[in-house]
């Protein structure tokens, strides 16, 4: 991520008092293996599309997801959907470790609340279960 934004999110974060639930780490994911193998929730949007080289985005997806397979129960909330960040990259890999669920309910409650019809937009997001 760029240091700005990692800024601007560590601020977030402690504007809100949320430094014992959320950490930002500024550094290639590569060297954070123990990073993934902690988190409950890891959140992917739009990764390594704008940063790296179609060779570097698949050996990046390879370490996060055999990372990420290792500890069952835990979220992974991507957009786009995994098949298809990995498709664009011409990459063949089993998932069948991630149970996909079904956000429609929480979709509609939040255009409720939102009063708004982003739909589209929130149906983009995806929410797995690992197995």
């Amino acid at each position: 991520m760029n240091g700005d934004f990692c800024k601007i999110s560590q601020s977030m974060v402690d504007k809100y008092d949320l430094s014992e639930k959320i950490s930002i780490v500024h550094d290639d994911i590569i060297n954070c293996p123990q990073l993934l193998a902690e988190a409950d929730v890891v959140v992917m949007n739009n990764v390594f599309d704008f940063y790296s080289d179609k060779d570097s985005q698949r050996k990046l997806w390879r370490f996060c997801l055999d990372e990420i397979k290792k500890k069952s129960g835990r979220l992974l909330i991507t957009y786009p959907e995994v098949s298809t960040a990995l498709a664009g990259l011409d990459m063949l890999y089993d998932t069948s470790f991630l149970r996909k669920l079904d956000l429609s309910d929480q979709v509609r409650r939040c255009e409720e609340s939102l009063k708004t019809q982003n739909g589209d937009d929130l149906d983009a997001i995806n929410m797995y279960l690992v197995n």
